[in-house]
């Protein structure tokens, strides 16, 4: 027997609110904390149940969190098969200040922010008063998508017949490193083998943000993510004999300089751009304060596009870094000169020998120098550093300046080196109108969505190419040539064991996708909130139809 409308809804209504309650922090083991909420929903539906075979937990490979993918099918006629996916990590709640002990409390929370307006912006403001939002961490990023993909789910196991397969995938570690999401590839592989699946579509629901209430947004696609890394080794000198050396935080402070928000960097798919990029991280290298300049200084520059290769992006990069050595130069002979003629004494040019390179490009110089031996070298080195970061002793960006200094250290060249290249994580920039193949599909999905909403509540849907914050499906087909992934891979010095994304796998499973989810906004903030008849009401309903319409053809 089918479930009404109504009994579906008030089954994401229950379903949420169990879910939002799991404080489930990104790269934590609270995150586990999600084990016994799947386990309890799976095993109270009949069809999973006597399907025992048809969920699971699926372990995040090699994770010392000892996380899990959780997911299920429901199989029906046929091989067409869509697939769900959402993430149940949260941020932190730090920024709730007094309010934390509320923040997964949507009724508490928002019963305590009415007792405290001024904290609140307009927007805000209008929004908690007029009770059409859900207030919360997770509210929006992303447990109401989740909720109302495992209602679905939950509507399809109780029907008797059915045509096409449905699985839902509840991934861990969206907010840090995808590694949920890379290892569900393999399981993907697993049971498109096992169950011989035809994968047809991938659907997310990250909320999306509107610039008007009644036109929604959907993305068939996601931006891309590079976390690019400048390690510049200076020259160590004294700070009262400053002209003999090579400060390194001058140096990357010129190319944060020539970076921050650079739009050589867009890059532009009709009339939507690429976000411009912006260094999360910088700092030199000394471990105690002394009168010298640092010995090295490095920063990560965060750059999203929609289709530059890594060989596009380590091109642009080095350019940049090649232009801040000239301009640091010159201001730095001017400044001399100046400094000797005030002194009664002759200027003479400063000259240093300053190089960019590519990680590859370092890698291959020093096992030329070394031979076969460097090879064992580097990965005992960098064994070590793994252990100590699974003991958590250490985080990846530092594990990756070290395993950088390793090779300045034992390079025979003592002159100032640029090393650029690429740390975790990676996010491949995909959308469905890259592949010729699926340009029809792309346009009668947008159609059909807009269509049908247009019709039920007058409301229109915006198509974009790109889901510009970041999401997993940056997984869910694969856009690069072998080229571009090899030049990634080469340049990535944590690349192994530790950190790697399963191309071959995604080429196995490659499938067209879509985000559709509910109206969010503040993600991320104290005031993270989502239309409550979206949840309830609006997306639920456009993602069934979307999933009905695409299993039957």
């Amino acid at each position: 027997m089918n479930r009404t409308p109504d009994t579906v809804f008030a089954d994401i209504h229950n379903i949420l609110m169990k879910y939002l309650q799991i404080p489930s922090f990104s790269n934590t083991a609270e995150e586990r904390r999600v084990d016994d909420f799947f386990a309890d929903f799976f095993s109270a539906q009949s069809y999973f149940q006597t399907h025992s075979n048809h969920f699971g937990k699926y372990p995040v490979q090699k994770d010392a969190l000892q996380r899990h993918v959780h997911w299920g099918l429901r199989q029906g006629e046929g091989s067409k098969t869509v697939v769900l996916i959402h993430h149940y990590d949260v941020v932190d709640i730090d920024n709730f200040q007094d309010k934390k002990e509320f923040a997964f409390n949507p009724p508490l929370l928002q019963e305590k922010l009415k007792m405290d307006f001024d904290r609140l912006d307009v927007d805000a403001t209008a929004d908690l008063k007029s009770g059409e939002w859900l207030f919360g961490r997770g509210t929006a990023d992303m447990k109401s998508g989740g909720a109302i993909q495992l209602a679905l789910l939950q509507k399809y196991a109780s029907v008797r017949s059915f045509t096409g397969n449905v699985i839902v995938l509840a991934l861990p570690d969206e907010e840090n490193l995808s590694s949920g999401m890379r290892s569900a590839v393999s399981l993907l592989k697993t049971l498109k083998d096992k169950y011989t699946l035809d994968y047809v579509l991938m659907i997310n629901s990250e909320p999306h943000q509107r610039f008007s209430k009644n036109l929604g947004v959907l993305s068939q696609g996601s931006i891309g993510k590079a976390n690019m890394f400048v390690y510049v080794k200076g020259a160590l000198t004294h700070v009262g004999k400053i002209f003999e050396g090579l400060n390194p935080n001058s140096l990357l402070a010129k190319i944060v300089w020539e970076t921050e928000v650079d739009l050589d960097f867009l890059d532009i798919c009709g009339d939507e751009a690429s976000v411009p990029p912006t260094w999360i991280y910088m700092k030199d290298r000394k471990r105690n304060y002394d009168v010298s300049t640092p010995f090295a200084s490095v920063g990560y520059l965060n750059v999203l596009n929609f289709f530059s290769t890594p060989d596009d992006l380590l091109t642009k990069l080095k350019k940049k870094c090649e232009n801040a050595i000239a301009g640091i130069q010159k201001k730095m002979n001017v400044a001399h000169a100046e400094f000797e003629r005030k002194n009664g004494r002759t200027p003479a040019p400063l000259s240093w020998t300053l190089r960019v390179l590519t990680f590859s490009e370092l890698y291959k110089i020093v096992l030329s120098e070394h031979g076969q031996s460097f090879e064992a070298m580097f990965a005992q080195a960098s064994n070590k550093l793994s252990k100590k970061f699974q003991d958590r002793e250490i985080d990846l960006l530092e594990m990756n300046n070290l395993l950088v200094e390793f090779l300045l250290d034992i390079h025979s060249d003592p002159n100032p080196y640029i090393v650029i290249g690429f740390a975790p994580p990676f996010y491949p920039g995909v959308t469905n109108y890259q592949s010729a193949s699926l340009a029809a599909q792309c346009c009668d999905l947008h159609k059909l969505i807009d269509d049908f909403t247009s019709k039920k509540w007058h409301q229109h849907y915006h198509n974009r190419h790109y889901y510009t914050g970041i999401s997993d499906l940056s997984y869910s087909t694969l856009n690069y040539d072998k080229e571009s992934t090899e030049s990634l891979i080469s340049n990535m010095p944590l690349w192994g064991d530790l950190y790697s994304i399963p191309f071959g796998d995604i080429g196995e499973i490659s499938m067209p996708c879509v985000n559709i989810g509910p109206w969010g906004k503040d993600f991320h903030k104290m005031t993270e909130r989502v239309l409550k008849e979206d949840v309830f009401a609006r997306t639920p309903a456009i993602i069934e139809h979307v999933i009905d319409s695409t299993l039957k053809g």
